[in-house]
């Protein structure tokens, strides 16, 4: 018998149960009773009860001791049936968010079984049945935590020492725990992926140990600690992690250009890079990025700082051939030179030069030579007009465009893009207050773009 997904109802059928029942009902989702043998297949077909689970997120501290029961039953059974004692769980098990981020961890962890946390007078209990727990899944691959504020410094150092084998671990928005929390981090010697952004109480000076501790994770791939309060000396030591590939520094805002040129150093692997609202880095940081020859990703909005200088060398087909997305939105400084400068490479698919307002309608011409440009954001242009849609238009690849608040559009602009020669409708447009564009002009775009938004979208007719 294969677990049907169960219908999910508000408030959630699961918030009492106790761990004989939520052991009973592990069981009937499996497909076979407890006392029997129970495959690794049958452990997959509990994903759709976790779906249902990741919707409410009120399990209880009871549930958590029952789930515990179910690897219990594998270490029994294998002393008697010679069966391998746990098979490998290679889905998130456990997430933590609160009500008030509901819509953020369904959007977060689709395969990952919810339990509440908010209560800090109930701390000590959560430190103490959540470690035992998932201590019973010795071979339990990735760990989701969101912003929990029930489980201490040493409750999360028990969880870390209790899984050897994690490969995963998201930590995001937990702003209580501190440098004490992650000092057994390195213990999980095989994690590939280190998610520990809006972790606020890590920065700090504190930082710069947290990144010696960090450095030591050498299979580690992918670092974000975005909103962390850090210095260049923190980015020195994580860039000497030998396979780092994506690394988020958001919202750091006390880092400076020296970052970069740590980067540049070390980092020969990295592929993606976001250094978003980074308020003192310079154009001399970004031309040092040119040493990052891998480069696939890179996001510097918010750089209030970097001008046409600066982002040449993202245009530099030679220094970055693999180059695919840029995203320089509210760069205030980039200008039409700038867009020159970009289109000398062919690589990039997604431009995103959203609120970029001292960019006019000479980007034109520039932007005929990205002939594989596929989605671009021109929200918030000013100094767009219809010219720059009609040269869009002609660009067969692009899928997705963005000309929200570019008040000089007019129904010309929807006339181009109609009239392009198109094998594949638009994936999205959006003209949202684009004022002079009438409902009529919209009417006939509808139908050629599969997502059309705009202010008027009410009075349109799906496509």
């Amino acid at each position: 018998m294969h677990a049907q997904s169960p219908a999910c109802s508000s408030p959630s059928p699961f918030v009492d149960l106790g761990p004989d029942v939520f052991e009973l009902l592990l069981g009937y989702l499996c497909g076979e009773p407890l006392s029997t043998a129970i495959s690794t297949d049958a452990y997959r077909r509990l994903l759709p009860f976790a779906i249902c689970c990741t919707q409410h997120y009120d399990l209880t501290i009871r549930c958590i001791k029952g789930l515990s029961l179910l690897p219990l039953h594998f270490t029994q059974r294998s002393t008697v049936r010679s069966a391998p004692p746990v098979p490998p769980f290679p889905v998130a098990l456990y997430s933590f968010y609160s009500p008030a981020y509901h819509h953020y961890g369904n959007q977060s962890s689709r395969h990952a079984l919810g339990f509440s946390a908010q209560s800090p007078s109930r701390t000590s209990s959560l430190d103490v049945h959540l470690p035992r727990a998932v201590k019973s899944f010795p071979n339990l691959r990735t760990l989701h935590i969101y912003r929990t504020t029930r489980l201490s410094n040493q409750g999360f150092n028990a969880l870390i020492l209790s899984l050897p084998n994690l490969r995963e671990l998201l930590v995001s928005a937990n702003h209580h725990l501190t440098l004490d929390a992650i000092r057994d981090l390195p213990s999980c010697s095989q994690l590939q992926t280190l998610e520990l952004s809006y972790c606020t109480g890590l920065g700090g000076e504190q930082s710069v140990e947290g990144g010696q501790l960090i450095a030591r994770l050498t299979h580690l791939r992918t670092l974000s600690v975005a909103y962390w309060n850090i210095a260049d000396q923190f980015v020195e030591h994580v860039s000497h992690l030998p396979h780092l590939e994506t690394l988020d520094l958001s919202m750091c805002n006390r880092l400076t250009s020296r970052s970069c040129f740590h980067l540049a150093r070390n980092a020969k692997r990295l592929r993606n890079l976001k250094f978003r609202c980074s308020m003192h880095l310079t154009d001399s940081g970004l031309r040092a990025l040119a040493a990052c020859s891998n480069l696939e990703s890179v996001n510097f909005s918010l750089a209030r700082r970097i001008s046409d200088a600066g982002v040449q060398v993202f245009g530099d087909a030679q220094a970055m051939p693999n180059l695919h997305t840029v995203l320089l939105s509210q760069c205030h400084m980039l200008t039409d030179a700038g867009v020159s400068h970009l289109s000398s490479n062919q690589a990039i698919r997604r431009l995103d030069l959203s609120y970029c307002d001292c960019l006019t309608e000479r980007i034109a011409h520039p932007l005929t030579r990205l002939r594989n440009l596929e989605e671009i954001d021109l929200t918030g242009c000013q100094g767009i007009t219809d010219q720059v849609v009609q040269v869009l238009a002609q660009c067969t690849s692009l899928r997705s465009i963005s000309l929200a608040y570019c008040s000089r559009l007019t129904d010309a602009s929807v006339s181009a893009l109609c009239s392009s020669a198109r094998k594949e409708p638009y994936s999205s447009v959006d003209l949202r207050n684009c004022c002079d564009i009438s409902v009529t002009a919209l009417t006939n775009l509808s139908s050629r773009c599969q997502t059309l938004k705009s202010a008027l979208q009410e009075k349109v007719p799906a496509s």
